[in-house]
Order: structure tokens, then sequence, then C-alpha cells
């Protein structure tokens, strides 16, 4: 039987190695000149390497150690007019690593589906939930450049496949860091969250 959980806000730090060894340079020059206004500016070079992410759990449950999950395929994420092109397939790819790293069988449909379209494919498939994933926002910014953060967005619904019952949600947010050297994108932000937000589920801990 699942137990129903509170609401969870669970933000685990990232902090991107490129873009500390970036700002390390710049923080030997304000250790050379202590006081105040040095260490002020140091920490606030340091946290300019940090990206932001978390999940906001709501209304989950501890689910079964071990399950089948059928992943939908989400439409792609777009910001403004600007399309992401495969962004709905590595959001799903990320997913299904997740379950996968924490002993669950999973598979990612092969082509966009509503939702009652993968309710049945998953329901044919013989699997014991669905996970759907909408892309709420992709950013995808030249950081190096232009000091834009690169963002990212997700909602996703995990729903019992025979009573089509949603037995978890979640949003996954997440923000870049701004001192980087390039080659980062939206996501490279969410297999953090995504894995912490499936590790809460199975291990039954609330953070």
């Amino acid at each position: 039987m699942m137990t129903t959980s509170s609401n969870v806000l669970y933000t685990p730090p990232r902090t991107l190695i490129k873009c500390a060894t970036s700002s390390l340079r710049s923080a030997a020059k304000r250790l050379a000149n202590p006081g105040r206004i040095g260490a002020a500016a140091l920490l606030l070079s340091l946290t300019g390497c940090m990206d932001s992410t978390h999940f906001v759990r709501d209304q989950s449950a501890f689910m079964p150690a071990r399950s089948t999950y059928y992943i939908a395929l989400p439409d792609d994420g777009m910001y403004g007019a600007k399309p992401y092109p495969r962004s709905g397939q590595m959001t799903s790819a990320v997913i299904r690593s997740a379950l996968q790293r924490n002993g669950q069988t999973a598979i990612v449909a092969n082509r966009v589906e509503g939702l009652d379209q993968a309710l049945n494919s998953a329901r044919q498939g013989g699997y014991n939930y669905l996970v759907f994933p909408i892309i709420l926002h992709w950013e995808d910014r030249a950081t190096e450049w232009n000091f834009r953060r690169d963002k990212v967005e997700v909602k996703i619904d995990l729903i019992d496949v025979f009573s089509a019952n949603v037995e978890s949600s979640t949003l996954i947010e997440g923000k870049s860091g701004i001192a980087t050297l390039g080659g980062d994108h939206p996501q490279d932000l969410l297999p953090e969250p995504i894995n912490e937000y499936f590790q809460s589920l199975f291990s039954g801990l609330q953070h």
C-alpha cells in the first residue's frame, strides 16, 4: 500500500567545476584585497558558479520497491517562438535513467502522445505506471557571453495505469550559474532533481 506524504520542497545544490575554475582566478585577486568589500566580492563570485535546481513534490505517494513504467514523450520545449528540437526526447531519457538508477523497469514512448493515448499504450504494454512529463519552460542561453541563465521547468505526473489516478506529481525547476565557460544547456539541469525526486518516492524519505 502506498503512503501519501505532504508537499515537499527539496533544493539540492549543484556546483559546476568549470564555473569554479573560472571564478577561482578572480577569487585569488580578491584574497589579495582583504576586508569586507573583498570578502563580499569573493562570495558573490562563488555564488554565481552555482546551478540552482529543485523539485516541489505535490500529491505524493511512496511507490512500490519494484514496478514498471511507461514514459510518455513530451512535446519539445519552446522559448517564445524558438523551438528546441529533441528537448522532449532528452527530458524523457533523463527520467528513464533516473528510474533505472532506482531499480525500476522503464521504457520511453517512440512518439508524442496525449494523456489518453499514453495511458492506452501503457495498458497495452502491461506497465504499472505512466510517467507523463510536460515541458513548461526551456531556455538555452549563451550564458558565458551575455550572463543570462539557462532555465528549465518540467511538470511530471506519475499515474496509475489501470485506475488513471495521479499518484504523484512534481515540478522540476532549474537555472544555471552565471559564470560558466560554455557548453551547459537546460537538459544538464534535469538529472539531479529528477533523480532526487524518484529517490524520495522509493526510499520513503521526506526531505
